[in-house]
């Protein structure tokens, strides 16, 4: 693809999410998002968020009964719950912002809905599980360019920080290949 696609102006990101700045166009605070499923993981990112009120989750979309339970247990009975992503699409719900944490194989089912309504989003990695769904995402965030984050945040979690720290320290000998 040539220089003006999606690869030139997608934002990526090592940054920590828990020490990411975040604001809305006019620097209003809290921005009110949706996350479109609710594991372990987007569980403690929008908890830390909510905590710093930098974000209000509004909607939690994820077909577990008990993570919907869940998101209302931290998000308060105003927060929406959802069975399936693609159901927040079918709401008037105003949002400043989509977090797709859900299974991989969802991220285009997703994502292109988010994009071709103009909504930010941050999209977990992998962007896609295939490339037909890889350029799915692309081709619609070149018909509409919004705010897209794939950030790579894996590296912040206290398991990764350990490895990175016995890596750096010489005690595992002469690292060639880690995957």
């Amino acid at each position: 693809r040539g220089s003006g696609s999606i690869s030139s102006r997608l934002m990526t990101t090592d940054a920590d999410p828990e020490e990411l700045q975040v604001t809305d166009a006019a620097g209003n605070l809290p921005l009110k998002i949706a996350i479109l499923g609710f594991g372990d993981r987007a569980e403690r990112l929008a908890e830390h968020r909510q905590s710093d009120r930098q974000v209000r989750v509004v909607c939690v979309a994820d077909p577990r009964p008990e993570r919907r339970q869940k998101a209302v247990e931290l998000f308060g009975a105003d927060c929406r719950t959802l069975e399936r992503g693609e159901e927040f699409y079918d709401q008037s719900l105003e949002v400043d912002g989509v977090w797709v944490i859900s299974q991989e194989k969802t991220h285009a089912q997703l994502a292109v809905p988010a994009l071709e309504r103009g909504i930010p989003m941050i999209l977990e990695k992998p962007l896609a599980t295939s490339i037909r769904d890889a350029y799915r995402i692309c081709e619609a965030f070149d018909r509409n360019p919004v705010p897209l984050v794939v950030p790579h945040s894996l590296r912040y979690l206290p398991s990764y920080r350990k490895a990175k720290e016995l890596v750096d320290s010489g005690v595992l000998g002469s690292i060639l290949h880690i995957h």
